[in-house]
């Protein structure tokens, strides 16, 4: 596949920004345990641009003028593949940071190997900033195990709606405004399709930029009514709905309806297709905002995936990354202090109310850094998908599987190369998934 353009879950997590009971605390706070920063000191990492690395140095400063007693030292690494692999080995050495970032994908490889603590007893806690319950349920994934160990706290995190050019929609002679027909009701998949093969029936310009994303692809699953998963089983081989969604999405790339963003040239990208009107939708966060707040000639709006049930809207995905704690860092309680207070509504807020590129994880206290931006009309669905949506399901809990699963996807259907086989797709990556997860859960 050398060549292909492809947006991978890494990409989105450095898109978005976004991007623990415990006995073994000694009660609820522990003195030194070894290893990380000493008492009175928290040492915390990220991956972060440059403007991102700028204002969280902007919160260190705030948090410190606050909490006069403890002393920030915070580290970025602007490579986000260089990023974990950095923390696993400072783990292994016995130097990793006292918090730091974690990837969805990687929070259960860290509770696999016993390197980061458990969060629960100190967020029900009378030194928590935010209990548990303050948070969207559907955020926790891979963070909270299925016996309700909380192992990560969301920083934040981006739901994922529909964006449309209202230039590229005018040009096609398209006069219906997606917002207009989702508040009616009337915003469902056949006119989603007539939409974009109205729009590439004109040539030059892109209906739907289609990325390849198995959260992606289980969100459209259930804007069908389907469910990918039951439990902790795999089964979007066998949901007749969710077959149905995966079949409809090949079916409109085949027929040009849908471009998949793969096979765009090296180089070329959903969001520069959409920024310089070549595409009338594609398919993200709030990440991609502050570059286009930048084009003045840019007409754009966002709207809730459309849906193929009776509903207005069905759950949606939601992109998140974790704040987590180091198990031996040498003070639980000002670790603790910085997290509760970087993952609360005024953290929340004070971080993210320039930046303009994530949406709050918390339910009540920072949605307006969303609903004050006037930029876009349909802002309040970021909340409502927030509110609603989904970060994932078990295959998040198995290392490496994600990644492997979509390789097949993408190979198999989504590339002119591809046999097409649909439901031969779905049973590869379902029986995948189901021995991942099986194999994880034994260990």
């Amino acid at each position: 596949m050398k060549g292909v353009q492809r947006l991978t879950r890494r990409d989105f997590l450095k898109l978005s920004g976004a991007g623990m009971a415990g006995v073994g605390l000694l009660g609820i706070y522990g003195c030194g345990r070894g290893g990380g920063s000493s008492s009175g000191q928290v040492d915390w990492a990220s991956w972060a641009n440059s403007g991102e690395a700028a204002r969280f140095n902007e919160y260190n400063e705030h948090f410190m003028e606050e909490h006069p007693n403890i002393q920030i030292t915070y580290t970025p690494t602007p490579n986000f593949d260089d990023y974990h692999p950095k923390i696993l080995t400072q783990l292994n050495g016995g130097d990793a940071p006292d918090a730091f970032y974690a990837g969805d994908i990687f929070v259960a490889q860290f509770i696999k190997n016993g390197t980061i603590d458990k969060l629960n007893s100190l967020m029900t806690g009378p030194n928590s900033e935010a209990k548990p319950d303050a948070f969207a349920a559907g955020l926790w994934g891979p963070a909270r195990t299925s016996e309700g160990e909380i192992y990560g706290i969301s920083v934040d995190c981006n739901p994922t709606l529909i964006w449309y050019n209202k230039g590229v929609l005018q040009d096609a002679n398209i006069s219906d405004d997606p917002m207009d027909l989702y508040e009616n009701g009337e915003w469902k998949w056949d006119v989603f399709q007539q939409m974009n093969e109205q729009v590439a029936s004109k040539g030059g310009t892109n209906g739907f930029m289609f990325e390849n994303g198995n959260n992606w692809f289980y969100s459209w699953c259930r804007q069908n009514g389907g469910t990918p998963y039951e439990g902790d089983l795999c089964i979007v081989n066998e949901d007749a709905k969710s077959v149905e969604a995966f079949q409809w999405m090949y079916d409109n790339i085949r027929s040009g309806a849908f471009t998949y963003a793969g096979n765009l040239p090296t180089g070329q990208t959903s969001d520069a297709q959409f920024n310089s009107s070549r595409t009338a939708f594609m398919e993200a966060g709030r990440w991609v905002l502050p570059v286009y707040k930048q084009n003045s000639s840019l007409k754009y709006d966002v709207v809730p995936f459309p849906t193929n049930t009776d509903a207005k809207m069905e759950p949606g995905w939601v992109a998140a990354a974790y704040m987590v704690m180091n198990k031996k860092t040498a003070s639980v309680k000002d670790t603790f202090t910085f997290i509760t207070n970087f993952t609360s509504p005024a953290g929340q807020r004070f971080r993210l109310e320039e930046a303009g590129n994530a949406v709050p994880s918390v339910l009540e206290g920072a949605d307006g850094v969303v609903t004050k931006d006037t930029t876009l009309q349909g802002a309040e669905y970021f909340l409502d998908i927030r509110n609603t949506g989904l970060v994932g399901y078990a295959e998040l809990t198995v290392p490496g599987l994600v990644e492997d699963m979509q390789d097949v996807i993408e190979r198999r259907l989504w590339l002119p190369s591809g046999d097409g086989d649909v439901q031969g797709t779905l049973d590869e990556v379902a029986k995948m998934a189901n021995e991942g997860i099986k194999k994880q859960s034994i260990e």
